[in-house]
């Protein structure tokens, strides 16, 4: 019998799943817009997971197919009651399937860049937040919501760049190219869109980062102190994180994930200049599904060990040695999430043809 992982990523704007083999070979995936329900409800989020599992799973025996092992990573599905509602919710829909597993998205983003391992993952999009890992346990820092904090994030960034764009109109500010780039966007002057930049809401001031980008780049003394202070923000969010960890030799690992990472050297280097040499900083070469996969796998094991070899450009190389004893063979089945494993997926996850929900 074929045993395959399942392994979701819901994030704040696109869920990302796939279907994949033992030895890591991608067989499926799918792709939807957000699932989480804080944005579009609980019913609705669990109703779209269904029906992209459904797709998911169309060819190898649909949702009544034997799992080896299964783990949903949710933004927004990882405190409160969620946990237990959606284990619910999946084991109603994956009926033959015994290791169901569920949890935050930040898991997801962890174990892509540092395994099983103990440390950090920053989360730098719409939003920001850190979670820390240590033996086992997540701790939630920042992360307190666009009203309270946000801090650093591409909504603080587009906010202030909003800001600074109304400052300069009135003369209260200094003069900035942000007034004229927000307002090209917007096919008018800034001032006229105030009721639509309300009722739009976060996602809408975020899209307006990159702007803030450009004009910092074309030498805007405006745009280089809201970049300086939000960069300065997120460090501050790994600082306090580092609070939670012991040294593991000499260094604090922190993945770097989210959108806002894309703008390059234009926010990492910033962002490094408010930390000491301590902090190793990783970006991950492979999507935060993989490391759903990783959860999938140690979770539905007693037993692992994992550790890790990093590269000089910082990406590691997970190899998660993973036996777990079955009841029924009386036998350890040994899972090697390693150096193969890791090459398994990333080759077949591009060659992967993608689903997209709803189909286009």
């Amino acid at each position: 019998m074929n045993e395959y992982i399942a392994a979701i990523d819901g994030g704040a704007t696109k869920t990302d799943m796939v279907l994949c083999t033992l030895d890591g070979r991608v067989l499926n995936r799918v792709i939807g817009g957000s699932t989480n329900p804080n944005d579009i409800g609980f019913e609705k989020s669990v109703e779209s997971l269904r029906s992209m599992l459904e797709k998911l799973l169309e060819n190898h025996g649909g949702l009544k197919v034997h799992l080896y092992s299964f783990y949903a990573g949710l933004s927004g599905g990882g405190g409160g009651n969620y946990i237990e509602r959606y284990k619910m919710a999946f084991r109603e829909m994956l009926v033959n399937t015994t290791n169901i597993y569920n949890g935050s998205d930040a898991i997801n983003a962890l174990n892509s860049g540092i395994g099983c391992n103990d440390g950090m993952v920053l989360i730098a999009g719409t939003g920001s937040v850190a979670f820390v890992r240590k033996d086992g346990k997540i701790t939630h820092v920042g992360g307190w919501g666009y009203l309270l904090d946000d801090a650093g994030s591409g909504y603080d960034i587009g906010r202030r760049g909003f800001r600074a764009a109304l400052r300069d109109y009135d003369g209260r500010g200094e003069s900035t190219i942000i007034f004229d780039l927000y307002s090209q966007h917007l096919a008018g002057p800034v001032y006229k869109f105030i009721p639509e930049i309300y009722q739009r809401g976060k996602q809408f001031i975020a899209s307006f980062a990159p702007l803030v980008f450009e004009a910092a780049t074309k030498g805007d003394k405006v745009a280089n102190t809201i970049l300086d202070e939000c960069a300065a923000e997120l460090a501050l969010l790994v600082k306090a994180g580092a609070r939670h960890l012991k040294e593991s030799e000499g260094l604090y690992k922190v993945v770097l994930a989210g959108g806002l990472w894309k703008a390059g050297d234009t926010l990492i280097n910033r962002f490094k200049s408010n930390l000491s040499k301590d902090f190793l900083l990783i970006k991950p070469e492979l999507p935060p599904v993989y490391g759903a996969v990783i959860e999938a796998i140690s979770r539905a094991n007693k037993e692992y060990i994992t550790s890790h070899n990093f590269s000089d450009d910082s990406i590691p190389h997970d190899e998660c040695n993973v036996s777990r004893k079955s009841k029924e063979k009386e036998k350890y089945l040994k899972i090697e999430v390693d150096r193969s494993f890791y090459e398994n997926f990333k080759n077949s996850l591009n060659n992967a043809a993608i689903i997209h929900f709803p189909e286009k």
